[in-house]
């Protein structure tokens, strides 16, 4: 994952509440890496609100991924109640690295 193509924010009133990262893979696909609300804008419909524009503004052209961790209830929730299924699972293993002592 590198840099995102472009980023949706979605609002309340008129301050930014959260975000997603939005990378086209190819001419068919895009896969949403990051999608956020910040903590005091949650519960609203937010997440909800920017998931469809999403798969509103994309969905005719592109298949829509978004990748989650399995623990995280509340974004399979969320992309399950916006129409995502699961397609397929995978484990990733990652290495920190150690901070200079």
């Amino acid at each position: 994952m590198g840099r995102a193509d472009k980023i949706a924010v979605v609002y309340l009133q008129t301050q930014p509440a959260g975000m997603a990262t939005i990378n086209f893979v190819n001419n068919e696909n895009i896969t949403l890496h990051i999608i956020g609300v910040l903590k005091p804008f949650q519960r609203h419909g937010l997440g909800r609100s920017l998931m469809s524009r999403i798969t509103k503004e994309y969905g005719d052209k592109y298949e829509v991924f978004v990748e989650t961790q399995s623990l995280n209830k509340s974004a399979r929730k969320l992309y399950q109640r916006t129409g995502f299924s699961l397609d397929s699972m995978r484990y990733v293993l990652h290495a920190w690295p150690k901070k200079n002592k």
